[in-house]
């Protein structure tokens, strides 16, 4: 009976303050996005290399593609949601850069699968960091965010930790720069805090980022969390460039 009365409660209330997509704002029957922007988004599928994470075809009889074969990541496993493109812009853009903090339980949710087919009790859960001088400048982490909802849902709140890694360097923004100058300025760009050390030691550790570029990030992060002593890096993002 008291459920009848929720769900009539909530019809009430979508008719006074209706759902809208989050992308086009035109108005929808229920949470998240209008059916003609999620068939704009292209969601990365099998099959794919069970290291990095890209689209593979005709690997001759391999699950790794050929430069994953050729030189394995530090990273164990990489996974991603989306492909980086004009669809998954106008969700992601807003989220990262506008303090759209409003769709991080849709872009979680969406998430959420993907998560739970890389993270195991083993796993501490960390975001990107941000420098601090780019942290006070957005007012949050859209990493971080993420992450913390992602552990929730999941109920793994005991295993966030986003304050074992940070930013050292205020690296200038990556986008406009080539793989070798990418990873030229990202070296030595992150640390591990001192009284985290004895925590991470022997652990699995699983990055979460918004968006992969080139993966140098994610590379120099894996490079810092196993010279410290982790045992395994995998990373998750929302979407990447392919």
């Amino acid at each position: 009976m008291f459920g009848k009365y929720i769900s009539h409660s909530s019809r009430l209330l979508n008719r006074v303050l209706p759902h809208h997509c989050p992308i086009c704002d035109c108005e929808t029957s229920h949470y998240g996005l209008c059916a003609a922007c999620w068939s704009g988004l292209s969601f990365i599928t099998a099959p794919i290399c069970l290291r990095c994470g890209r689209p593979v075809f005709g690997t001759a009889g391999t699950d790794l593609c050929v430069p994953c074969l050729q030189d394995p990541p530090l990273l164990q496993t990489q996974r991603a949601l989306l492909r980086y493109d004009e669809g998954s812009k106008a969700l992601i853009l807003p989220f990262k850069h506008a303090s759209r903090l409003d769709l991080t339980p849709l872009l979680a949710q969406m998430m959420l699968a993907r998560f739970q087919e890389l993270v195991s009790d083993e796993h501490l859960i960390i975001p990107v960091p941000l420098h601090i001088t780019r942290r006070l400048y957005r007012s949050y982490n859209q990493s971080a965010e993420l992450a913390r909802h992602l552990c929730t849902l999941s109920d793994r709140r005991g295993q966030f930790d986003p304050l074992m890694c940070y930013r050292r360097k205020a690296t200038r923004p990556l986008g406009k720069h080539n793989a070798k100058v990418r990873a030229k300025i990202l070296k030595g760009a992150f640390a591990i805090r001192p009284k985290r050390l004895s925590k991470l030691k022997g652990r699995k550790i699983l990055i979460i980022d918004d968006v992969r570029t080139t993966g140098y990030t994610t590379t120099e992060m894996a490079r810092t969390l196993l010279q410290a002593g982790a045992t395994q890096v995998d990373s998750l993002t929302l979407a990447r460039i392919l």
